[in-house]
């Protein structure tokens, strides 16, 4: 079942027009110790209707490579995703560490069933704890970066 989704989402975003796109530049990843790379696909394609500009990294990329990937691309938000396996110590000990690495305008979207997310603050992090948050979060980006730019 989880081959068939993935062959179906990745067709679907493959006839999603990334040409007039002027949502966020979104790097969309998970961090080592999470191999569950359904959640983040279902979050890409959401996003990517959106209006976001995805940039996939795939699963387990080690959160330095995160920070030096969203330099590289000039990323406006790192999107993370947890399952509800991974531990709430270290989802919340990696996304202190990668917001010490990121720029400060560099939003972190962190999503799933991770037990360690709701409530968890950290400036520029936003928790979507379900899939139905994803357009809205790219919403109110969008929103924000049209106010900062007429200001």
């Amino acid at each position: 079942f989880t081959e068939l989704m993935v062959r179906v989402l990745r067709g679907a975003l493959e006839r999603v027009s990334q040409t007039s796109r002027e949502g966020p530049r979104v790097l969309l990843t998970t961090l080592p110790g999470e191999p569950h790379a359904l959640g983040l696909l279902m979050a890409e394609c959401l996003m990517a209707l959106a209006g976001a500009r995805c940039v996939p990294l795939g699963t387990e990329t080690p959160t330095d490579d995160v920070a030096r990937a969203a330099r590289a691309h000039g990323a406006d938000v790192v999107a993370l995703s947890f399952s509800s396996m991974f531990g709430a110590t270290p989802a919340q000990r990696e996304l202190r560490r990668l917001r010490s690495a990121l720029p400060e305008t560099t939003e972190i979207w962190a999503g799933g069933a991770c037990p360690g997310l709701p409530g968890f603050a950290l400036p520029g992090l936003r928790t979507l704890p379900h899939l139905g948050g994803v357009a809205e979060a790219v919403a109110a980006w969008s929103e924000r970066r049209a106010v900062s730019l007429s200001a």
